[in-house]
């Protein structure tokens, strides 16, 4: 069931609908107040549901490793915070709506109170195992309706949730959460994909098309929401890109001992319809390249593998149509999903697949295309063809 949504930010019920799907959903600008969402959207219960086939799995040696991707942007995320919060005012206590697996908690002393919230079991447990942060409760943030007893009853210093926002039917409530959370003066540290600096990958799309991203905001339209709340913006900063962040923003606002707080900046409503247009037409004409290449192999008789088993190629069979004709098998070098399938199609070993020698192996990856292609380009026999999704169907979505 697909409902008409009124903005989350200033409540109008006015907005023009960029991109709609066949299944009702639609996403589109407020012509108030210039926020960008989804304006036709499924119930809160079906977008819940559609979380349980959501997977996005890191090997425990990953996650555990400090350099890798996880780690450098919580590390950033910390060191914006160093250099924005007076050195006078000690951080001695922080929650993190949508903490995961830990990593930014893990950067504060342990004689500083860390409390997070994560809807996740496998995430919130890791959290607790690999960095000793006791203070986790496995929950939706809603579900909480009083402090725990060893949470500081006077407040937070700091409450934090980093790429929550957007996928949050009702920010308005998170804001309302963050507001009884903390202290008088405290502050609240929020990143969001950025209307302005949208990347037109596949998975982007993908979380609109599933509903997983309901809010696109910019940083005037989280301000003017945060002042909504009682919460002055005093600094915004984009992030710098990784593999898969490549398009958010970071907001340091702080509590204000009344509410609302005036919002002094305005949004270009015309700005934001051609930031969302911009995306939705590169990525239409990457969609329709990519069902081209299908067609064509198809039409030649060649046999079409897709190297990757993760949420990508999921995204590209459920956004691009292609056929389930078109494709045999699908690879990946991951054991435990050798023998599932993705969309009805058998996923195996790439010895397995290199024995039963393909005409084509696509490469379906948004963070390790590069590094796939290498490797490949290494140990394929002469005769097959490689194709990256990015470097030779869309090279413009990167």
């Amino acid at each position: 069931m697909v409902e008409k949504v009124d903005c989350p930010v200033c409540g109008s019920n006015q907005a023009t609908e960029i991109w709609s799907h066949v299944s009702g959903i639609a996403d589109g600008v407020c012509l108030n107040c210039g926020h960008a969402y989804l304006t036709r959207q499924k119930t809160e219960k079906e977008i819940i549901a559609s979380y349980k086939n959501f997977r996005q799995a890191y090997p425990e040696a990953y996650l555990a490793d400090t350099k890798n991707d996880l780690f450098e942007r919580a590390r950033w995320r910390y060191e914006f915070l160093a250099q924005n919060i007076p050195t006078a005012e000690a951080i001695n206590s922080v929650l993190e709506v949508g903490c995961a697996y830990g990593h930014f908690l893990s950067l504060f002393s342990p004689k500083v109170i860390r409390a997070g919230i994560e809807p996740s079991m496998d995430q919130a447990a890791f959290a607790k195992k690999h960095f000793n942060l006791s203070e986790i409760i496995n929950s939706p943030y809603e579900l909480i309706d009083k402090k725990p007893k060893e949470w500081p009853g006077h407040g937070f210093d700091l409450f934090c949730s980093y790429h929550v926002i957007e996928h949050v039917k009702n920010p308005s409530r998170l804001l309302a959460f963050a507001r009884r959370m903390l202290k008088p003066n405290g502050y609240i540290c929020l990143a969001a994909p950025n209307l302005f600096a949208l990347s037109p990958d596949i998975i982007e799309y993908f979380f609109l098309f599933k509903n997983w991203h309901l809010n696109i905001f910019s940083p005037s339209s989280l301000s003017r929401l945060l002042a909504q709340f009682g919460f002055e913006t005093l600094h915004w900063e984009v992030e710098p890109p990784t593999t898969m962040l490549r398009n958010s923003f970071i907001v340091l606002a702080r509590k204000q001992t009344i509410s609302p707080v005036q919002f002094v900046s305005s949004i270009n409503i015309q700005d934001s319809v051609q930031a969302l247009a911009d995306f939705h037409n590169i990525l239409d004409r990457c969609i329709h390249s990519i069902r081209q290449a299908f067609d064509e192999w198809h039409h030649q008789g060649l046999t079409i593998y897709i190297y990757g088993a993760g949420i990508h190629t999921t995204a590209l069979l459920e956004l691009s149509d292609i056929e389930r004709k078109y494709i045999k098998f699908i690879i990946d070098d991951d054991p435990k999903k050798w023998g599932l399938e993705i969309n009805d199609i058998q996923v195996i070993n790439l010895d397995n697949a290199l024995s039963r020698k393909p005409d084509v192996i696509l490469v379906s990856s948004l963070a390790s295309e590069e590094i796939i292609l290498q490797k490949l380009g290494q140990c394929l026999r002469t005769g097959i063809k490689l194709v990256g999704v990015y470097r030779d169907l869309a090279p413009h979505l990167k």
